[in-house]
């Protein structure tokens, strides 16, 4: 679609105007990819195969998919910006084949369009991250769980692996919008029939349990799941002047519940306009107030989405789980900002769903 093509070629004239003028904020973390990913170019010149990483971590995973660029562009951090270029093209993409489900070609354009120049994205875009890499194989992955309600391909079933991998490397916790989805995927495509479900009732059950008794190894935190846990982890994310709320700790479940809404609205909503002190944060602050009104309209999909069931089921288990969760552990509306990157599309995604229908009237008065 043309639409990609003028969203990708707005990256890259974005990214040489940066060269040149250096007006956006290079994150920490991109030096470090940047440092790694010439690292592994100088073993592979040099013949040194088996200094290569294989560990299966963040460092090494984003190191590979960028070596390539880095090779044919040069071992500049630009080639790193035009590998994550390259990459958010598929957040429009796949996002317009979910949108396909229910919507008409130019609706589900026009969410991929408003997705793709989303400002938060449009930044992250441009920048060494794993943000949209992230988001890439999750909507990857509720694309393949759609899919398979009808029949389950080996295409989908490839993808929605592939999507898993990545998901498992840059970000395990994000396991449990997997879980989430293919729970209610399966009951949905099983209620009429007693031993699948139960099949599904084992194997979430199994996982639950597993989650709960080894929290460590998603949260570094504890043992076995905890408000104690929940707060240590949430306080430990909570540093500088982005953090936020740190006077709220999470002594009980009930607290928990408590404060569920208030962080929600940090979490999805920051930062606010109190809290701008330059003219990035005044981009993210305008879309947050964008999103804000999204996701108002968002809840009129409900209503459109009822006779399809399971792809409501799916978008609604994908952002409910992922933002009531992010919400309760995040502190810090810099990585909120980050880590909403990943639910922004489907929320976009709804409030078009929601509109699409509108119809608007103009009556001019005569004179």
């Amino acid at each position: 679609m043309s639409i990609l093509a003028g969203a990708l070629l707005v990256r890259f004239l974005t990214i040489i105007a940066d060269q040149v003028l250096n007006v956006l904020p290079t994150p920490p973390v991109s030096r470090v990819h940047n440092q790694h990913t010439i690292e592994i170019i100088i073993h592979l010149s040099q013949g040194e195969l088996s200094a290569m990483p294989l560990e299966p971590t963040l460092w090494t995973f984003m190191s590979y998919y960028l070596t390539p660029f880095y090779i044919i562009i040069g071992q500049d951090p630009i080639a790193g910006r035009i590998a994550v270029s390259v990459s958010s093209i598929f957040i429009g993409y796949i996002s317009y084949k979910i949108g396909r489900f229910v919507l008409s070609r130019n609706h589900a354009t026009f969410a991929a369009g408003l997705i793709l120049f989303w400002p938060t994205i449009l930044y992250r875009s441009v920048v060494i991250q794993r943000e949209i890499l992230l988001t890439v194989a999750l909507l990857t992955v509720i694309l393949a769980i759609q899919h398979m309600y009808g029949t389950i391909t080996w295409r989908d079933a490839i993808l929605g692996s592939l999507g898993l991998v990545v998901i498992v490397v840059l970000r395990a916790e994000n396991i449990l919008l997997v879980a989430a989805m293919i729970a209610v995927a399966g009951y949905l495509k099983s209620r009429d029939n007693p031993y699948r479900l139960a099949a599904i009732t084992i194997v979430v059950s199994v996982f639950a349990t597993f989650f709960v008794f080894n929290t460590a190894q998603f949260t570094g935190y504890g043992t076995v799941l905890s408000p104690d846990v929940i707060d240590a982890y949430a306080h430990g994310r909570a540093h500088g002047e982005a953090a936020y709320l740190t006077e709220l700790h999470y002594d009980t479940w009930l607290d928990i519940v408590l404060y569920a809404p208030l962080k929600v609205m940090y979490f999805l909503f920051t930062p606010f306009p109190w809290q701008v002190r330059g003219a990035v944060e005044s981009m993210v602050a305008i879309s947050a107030i964008a999103l804000l009104f999204s996701t108002l309209v968002a809840k009129r999909s409900i209503g459109k989405l009822k006779d399809q069931p399971y792809y409501l089921g799916i978008l609604a288990s994908y952002l409910t789980t992922g933002i009531i969760i992010y919400s309760i552990v995040e502190m810090n509306y810099g990585a909120a900002v980050r880590r909403r990157i990943q639910f922004i599309p489907i929320l976009l995604l709804l409030g078009v769903i929601a509109l699409s229908d509108l119809k608007v009237e103009i009556h001019w008065r005569d004179e």
